[in-house]
């Protein structure tokens, strides 16, 4: 299930969180583990968006910081950040302008000759484009979203797999 709140973007889990605090109960390098594992898909999904603000999508005259895209790691899972108060130009990066000041006079991106951001391409109410809303993350997100889902699930299974056989269990069906 997709996650969104105001600066992270994040893939969650339902009972993720209860099941790494478990291994951290059982062991704590398992539980590490099962962190380098969400750690390393939020690591794919951030080198991806920071190669698209080298780019600058959609164009613009914004500075292009690698800065501007953070990642997180809980035990609830990863999640890929836009640094907009540190870097107070990656809002408009990412999800564009409609419009523009130009000397004092509010006027829309696509007169200009020169933007500053790129054209806003909507949100999650109201999509404009084929390729839906946002230039950086949320393109990245789209790109990436199966094949980090895949490795995450398959590490994750080793690290499970694992714990279950140091329990003393024989799981079947896992390999």
């Amino acid at each position: 299930m997709a996650r969104k709140s105001s600066d992270a973007y994040a893939v969650r889990a339902d009972d993720l969180s209860a099941a790494v605090r478990a291994l951290g109960r059982f062991d704590r390098d398992l539980q590490r583990e099962a962190k380098d594992a969400l750690r390393t898909g939020a690591k794919t999904i951030q080198a991806a968006a920071q190669a698209k603000v080298a780019r600058r999508p959609g164009g613009g005259t914004y500075p292009r910081r690698r800065g501007m895209v953070g990642r997180s790691v809980t035990q609830r899972g990863a999640g890929i950040k836009l640094r907009g108060k540190k870097y107070p130009w990656a809002w408009g990066a990412e999800w564009g302008a409609k419009r523009a000041w130009v000397f004092g006079r509010v006027t829309t991106q696509g007169k200009l000759s020169r933007r500053q951001f790129p054209v806003w391409r909507g949100n999650q109410f109201v999509i404009r484009g084929r390729s839906g809303p946002g230039w950086i993350i949320q393109p990245a997100i789209r790109e990436n979203l199966d094949r980090v889902t895949e490795q995450i699930v398959d590490d994750l299974g080793d690290v499970m797999y694992r714990a279950l056989r140091q329990a003393g269990l024989k799981p079947k069906g896992l390999r």
